[in-house]
């Protein structure tokens, strides 16, 4: 059983939607949403404001959406061979200080990254294609107007969401 940690629902069902048996562990800042991540599909859910806890073990891959602020911590939590993927930025910093490959990835881990600025048609069809075949359920959970901006805003800096919010024009 492969098991992962990861912090968006729509990458936790992107995961789910492959026909393996998977482990998901979910963190998140507000022990009041550890129910509706368990809802939503998490099997299990840490509550931390960035780092993993020490005792929390480790993992096969671990999907970092917070960046630079937590990746050294993620790789220190990872099973030999195991493979931290950074996809995000939302810790607040942008660049990795002081960052050696060969003392901070530990031996026999791995580190990869998306950069959604590489992105062409071919990737973006092959991921519709993948979705056609692996039907998830990917809708945000609350749609706002051009005109809502500002309660969009407001519902964000809440904290009330749990997943994606868009904004249409």
């Amino acid at each position: 059983m492969v098991q992962v940690v990861v912090v968006g629902i729509a990458v936790m069902r992107l995961i789910k939607s492959i026909d393996y048996d998977v482990q998901i562990v979910g963190t998140i800042r507000s022990e009041a949403k550890v129910q509706l991540l368990q809802e939503v599909g998490f099997n299990e859910v840490i509550v931390t404001s960035n780092d993993l806890p020490a005792n929390i073990g480790k993992f096969d891959k671990i999907v970092d959406l917070i960046g630079p602020l937590t990746l050294r911590d993620s790789l220190k939590h990872l099973v030999e061979f195991g493979i931290v993927s950074s996809t995000g930025q939302l810790g607040g910093q942008w660049t990795l200080d002081r960052f050696d490959p060969i003392t901070d990835i530990p031996n026999n881990r791995y580190l990869t990254g998306f950069y959604s600025g590489d992105v062409s048609q071919y990737k973006i069809q092959q991921m519709l294609d993948f979705i056609q075949l692996h039907p998830l359920n990917l809708s945000p959970e609350k749609i706002f107007t051009l005109s809502g901006i500002s309660q969009a805003h407001k519902y964000l800096e809440n904290s009330q969401n749990l997943g994606k919010i868009v904004v249409m024009l």
